[in-house]
């Protein structure tokens, strides 16, 4: 009879899951039925970094695209050496570079200097329009093509470029001394790729 009574007892005692099995533990120590956590919540209270975001979806979050955040550094890059050129330099770096091209390969059209420059042509001609007025530049209409305007440094603009050539070697020289020559091989390739891509996309979103 004893064994029968402990054979009933087992088959009427009730079996518990892993979980279930520690909230009744804690009722039997008289206290509140301790919450199981799901394996699920637990991980992602333990793993709070951001996740990269999955293919065909857009990020979340700017630090889950990195690219936008390489692109806003070589704006702030850009914006820096404009500003650093012209303190260094005495002069913005726009208008630079049209009296140095001018100075290395002569008198020409203002299409065939907007076309080296890669510069607009209406945003060129307001350039020559500023540089003319300070006496470094003239125009004249092409005798041969009056559709042409040739322009060309004065003597003082030619002048200018000859005493400003020195600070501007230095200037690029500090600006770069922390670069070693391979990393500067490697920078100017990267920015090839990239000036690259860049023009790709620029007729996309200016079609004719």
């Amino acid at each position: 009879m004893k064994h029968m009574s402990a054979r009933a007892s087992e088959e009427r005692a009730p079996s518990f899951s892993g979980d279930e099995a520690a909230q009744q533990e804690g009722r039997q120590a008289g206290g509140a039925a301790r919450p199981v956590e799901e394996p699920a919540l637990a991980s992602l209270r333990t793993h709070s970094d951001p996740q990269p975001a999955m293919p065909g979806h857009p990020p979340a979050s700017e630090e889950e695209f990195p690219q936008i955040l390489v692109m806003q550094k070589l704006g702030r890059t850009y914006r820096a050496m404009l500003a650093a050129f012209d303190a260094s330099i005495g002069q913005p770096m726009p208008r630079w570079r049209v009296l140095l091209l001018l100075h290395q390969r002569g008198a020409m059209s203002q299409k065939k200097l907007a076309d080296a420059l890669r510069m607009d042509p209406a945003a060129l001609t307001r350039q020559l329009k500023a540089i003319e007025q300070l006496g470094w530049v003239q125009r004249r209409s092409d005798p041969q093509d009056n559709r042409l305007t040739n322009v060309w440094l004065t003597p003082a603009g030619t002048e200018l470029v000859r005493q400003t050539m020195p600070r501007r070697t230095a200037f690029i020289q500090r600006l770069l001394a922390d670069l070693t020559a391979e990393e500067l091989q490697q920078l100017g390739g990267m920015l090839d790729r990239v000036e690259a891509r860049m023009r790709h996309e620029a007729p996309r979103a200016n079609p004719d």
